[in-house]
């Protein structure tokens, strides 16, 4: 304690010697001999008695002189045969006190959870974790099953099925040559066989790319639904199927110039990278390709390197194209501006997890369904062509139902989190949910 608090510094203390003897009134010699005052100062006894003079003790049984014998009056005291004493009698013992009260016992330590962020919509507003954005994702999903999977089931019907139609044609087409002849038979070791059978699967192959197209469309629009679907839900507020195809659908084109920008900046990448390689072969000659593959090595890792630096610093901007309704350039900027600070490691993590969790997802859904394909289309030469295209079109199917809404939904929260994070987006949220107001997220 400082002296400010009331408790004053100790002044010098006496040696240890003397404190001893004047609490005790005397001192230990030792284990062996006695001490010498003489050579042992200030730790021996002191000069003098020890008892102070006066009479001795009386034999027992004797009564010390000034000492009344039992029985006699003691002046100014009565004999114990007079009146009782009028003294008070004890009081009983006072309630003992309570915790926090003046001479009280303390209050019982204990943890108090902190309290909890509001959560005005789907989430909780403070920065989120992984858990709290699959869980808002899902929360979305439930809440808006027309807006999410009902609009993603139309779209992707709306494209798929055509597509599908073009590939069931395009693959029976294909492999018409082959199913017209009476005497082919798939099971066959010549070389008929073997040319009749490759010509058929490559048929179904090529015919099985069409229904891939359809994910180019899916893959455009989807994000855009979950973005209004999730910067709504943000704020506590449902919408439905019309209402979020018609606040998609004015930002559709400036989604398709991020895309456009998007897909440029990566094939001159990759166009610079191959034409390195291409001039190290070119270069190595007939001599030592060593350099060359190592330069092809090289060149693989920065192509890696790029595709995740890019992939993080402007996915954010299909996001910020249908949440700030801002133009393509300025999107892509402003995503890179938002993932500029601390978390790219985190937000490339999350999307990597969710990447691998809806791919099994996805395997798990699809696998049953290549099994019936398969039995299908051990039949004949055209039904397993177009039983390729069928197996295609229901991998994309479910891919466009399932898969792109939940990672599209998961890129929207981590939008939101980066603003949460870094520019207070929590408390304009909190703000306009306590007045009422059903501003976007802008």
């Amino acid at each position: 304690m400082s002296d400010e608090q009331g408790w004053s510094a100790p002044e010098a203390s006496t040696s240890s010697g003397d404190a001893t003897r004047d609490a005790l009134g005397e001192v230990s010699t030792g284990a062996t001999g006695d001490a010498d005052p003489t050579t042992d100062a200030g730790w021996g006894p002191p000069p003098g008695p020890l008892v102070p003079p006066g009479p001795a003790y009386p034999p027992p049984g004797q009564v010390p002189p000034g000492y009344p014998s039992p029985g006699d009056a003691v002046q100014g005291c009565p004999p114990p045969s007079s009146a009782p004493s009028t003294s008070p009698s004890p009081s009983p013992p006072a309630a003992p006190a309570q915790p926090g009260q003046p001479g009280g016992p303390w209050p019982q330590a204990g943890w108090t959870p902190p309290p909890l962020a509001p959560k005005p919509g789907i989430i909780p507003l403070r920065p989120l974790n992984l858990g709290a954005i699959w869980s808002g994702v899902m929360t979305a999903v439930r809440g808006n099953p027309a807006a999410t999977i009902g609009l993603a089931l139309v779209t992707t019907a709306v494209v798929l099925v055509p597509l599908t139609l073009i590939g069931v044609w395009l693959s029976t087409t294909l492999s018409g040559a082959t199913s017209l002849d009476p005497t082919f038979d798939p099971a066959l070791d010549g070389s008929a066989g073997q040319s009749g059978s490759a010509d058929a699967f490559f048929g179904g192959e090529v015919a099985s790319l069409v229904p891939t197209l359809a994910v180019y469309v899916t893959g455009l629009l989807l994000p855009l639904f979950m973005a209004v679907v999730i910067g709504q839900g943000v704020q506590g507020r449902r919408i439905g199927l019309g209402e979020t195809a018609r606040a998609a659908r004015g930002r559709i084109l400036p989604a398709v110039g991020v895309l456009l920008i998007i897909g440029l900046a990566a094939f001159a990448v990759i166009a610079l990278l191959v034409g390195v390689v291409v001039a190290a072969w070119v270069g190595a000659g007939d001599g030592s390709s060593g350099g060359a593959v190592l330069v092809t090595i090289l060149a693989s890792v920065v192509a890696a390197v790029v595709f995740v630096l890019f992939s993080v610093r402007w996915g954010f901007a299909i996001t910020i194209v249908v949440l700030e309704g801002v133009r393509p350039v300025h999107a892509l900027r402003r995503s890179w501006q938002l993932t500029r600070r601390r978390g790219f490691w985190r937000i490339f993590g999350i999307r990597l997890l969710t990447g691998i969790v809806a791919a099994i997802a996805g395997s798990v859904i699809t696998a049953p369904i290549g099994i019936v394909v398969g039995v299908l289309a051990s039949g004949s030469v055209t039904s397993a062509a177009w039983m390729l295209v069928l197996l295609q079109a229901g991998t994309v199917l479910v891919q466009s139902v399932l898969t792109t809404p939940f990672s599209s939904g998961v890129d929207s929260l981590l939008y939101v989190d980066q603003r949460i994070r870094y520019e207070g987006l929590d408390v304009a949220l909190l703000q306009q949910a306590r007045q009422g107001q059903d501003a976007p997220v802008t």
